[in-house]
């Protein structure tokens, strides 16, 4: 368990990360994606929302995250040098 700690390696990170967590989650605490996006070295998001560990996620944040890897992937593309 120990050796599983992304935070160790977060500030070193520089690819955008979109962090979410549930606030009712007790499995894994929303404290941990807090942490972890603050701790990111690259772009980076946090959004919350109810649902527990496994619940279904909103609509909102599928069509946020959606909008989200589509903006970084464009981003991403257009840097590329042919």
């Amino acid at each position: 368990p120990d050796e599983v700690l992304p935070i160790r390696s977060a500030r070193r990170a520089r690819c955008p990360g979109l962090f979410a967590a549930a606030s009712d989650d007790t499995f894994v605490l929303p404290q941990h994606a807090q942490d972890l996006h603050d701790a990111w070295g690259g772009h980076r998001a946090i959004r919350s929302f109810e649902g527990g560990h496994n619940g279904e996620r909103p609509e909102w944040f599928l069509d946020e995250a959606a909008r989200f890897l589509a903006l970084q992937l464009q981003h991403e593309a257009g840097g590329r040098k042919a």
